[in-house]
């Protein structure tokens, strides 16, 4: 006699089941291992390129002394009246002190010889 939609208990049947189980799982960890390596070095492959792009575009620095003159310029201009009139370079600073990255602490130099 058989029957449908039944599944036989041996003893046999369980540990098999257990071996192939293990199986499985260890190949799916497997291959979860494998794409998470590949889908890691496409990572790194599109974070180079996109490195590589914006280092191109980048302006490069400008280095500065201690106790040089400088001027900064304004480079954006919001809207509104008598924006044609206002100044394109904000004022003459002296640099402070030199820190990392280009960056700079300075001080607002008042000329003295404008008359």
């Amino acid at each position: 006699m058989i029957l449908i939609g039944c599944d036989i208990r041996v003893k046999e049947d369980l540990a098999l089941n257990e071996i192939l189980e293990n199986e499985v799982v260890s190949e799916l960890n497997d291959r979860r291992d494998n794409v998470h390596e590949i889908a890691k070095e496409n990572i790194q492959q599109i974070q180079e390129e996109n490195r590589k792009s914006f280092n191109k575009k980048r302006k490069k620095e400008i280095k500065y002394n201690v106790n040089d003159l400088v001027v900064i310029r304004r480079k954006l201009f919001g809207r509104g009246n008598g924006m044609k009139l206002r100044p394109k370079c904000l004022g003459s600073y002296k640099v402070l002190k030199k820190y990392k990255n280009g960056r700079y602490e300075v001080e607002w130099e008042i000329l003295k010889d404008l008359r």
